[in-house]
């Protein structure tokens, strides 16, 4: 395989159809990947028993050649309900409200505070990065976020500089 210009190539896994099929797909080389291969999978603990199962699945075939880390920033039920978490006055899903001025919809941040930041930090201390140290111009990563073309209006560039 090429692509050890990396020193990290993450996966990032949420056990539906696209990011499993992508990293079976690396696993069986049909993908190029670089030697430092990762699945990162945060876990919002309120998925259904399928999805652990399917991980549970994923991980017994491809651990031994790609470590999939399981990462978390809590529970997003207990955010919602009793204010957890990351919580600043405000449930961080989409939740429906009824108010004095009408119906709306609540800030969405929960994929930001649940899945992205975690593994942005796991990422991070798998590096040896401390907290505020920068990671531009010393490493080189590279993010398999698994979206298929039919939500492409999902992929965004990345924040990071690495």
């Amino acid at each position: 395989m090429s692509g050890d210009e990396y020193d990290l190539d993450v996966v990032s896994l949420g056990a539906g159809v696209q990011s499993s099929a992508m990293l079976l797909q690396a696993h069986a080389g049909l993908l190029e990947h670089g030697s430092n291969l990762i699945a990162m999978w945060a876990d919002v603990q309120a998925e259904p028993p399928w999805v652990y199962e399917q991980l549970d699945y994923l991980e017994r075939i491809v651990g031994k050649e790609i470590p999939l880390h399981r990462v978390t920033a809590g529970s997003l039920e207990e955010n919602i309900y009793v204010g957890g978490q990351g919580r600043a006055g405000f449930a961080q899903i989409p939740t429906f409200l009824d108010g004095e001025r009408g119906r709306g919809i609540g800030r969405r941040q929960c994929t930001s505070a649940f899945q992205i930041n975690p593994i942005q930090k796991a990422c991070r201390e798998l590096l040896g990065l401390k907290p505020v140290q920068r990671a531009a111009g010393r490493y080189r990563g590279r993010h398999w976020p698994g979206i298929s073309t039919d939500e492409s209006h999902r992929a965004k560039p990345s924040p990071g500089h690495w």
